[in-house]
């Protein structure tokens, strides 16, 4: 996934460190908005990775979790592990 390889999430001594964890979060968030289970799955994904170096990557699993729209269970378990940052 892409998250595993980009070097993007590893900008913990960039000046601009909080707009690029934005910016990704809200592109990773996007993905979880759409029909397509892959997409949900590497958004989430994503967010797992950047759980512990930007706290709003937890809110956007859980709202994801919370909203009901997606109900598939096996993906529901994964949000639920991205939400803490324990994603394989």
């Amino acid at each position: 996934m892409l998250w595993d390889t980009t070097p993007l999430i590893q900008c913990r001594n960039s000046p601009d460190k909080q707009a690029l964890h934005a910016a990704l979060a809200e592109v990773m968030e996007f993905a979880t908005q759409s029909d397509n289970i892959a997409c949900i799955e590497s958004g989430l994904h994503g967010l797992g990775h950047m759980t512990f170096d930007y706290p709003r990557c937890s809110e956007i699993v859980e709202s994801f979790i919370t909203s009901g729209r997606f109900r598939d269970e096996r993906v529901l378990v994964y949000a639920h592990k991205a939400r803490t940052g324990h994603i394989l």
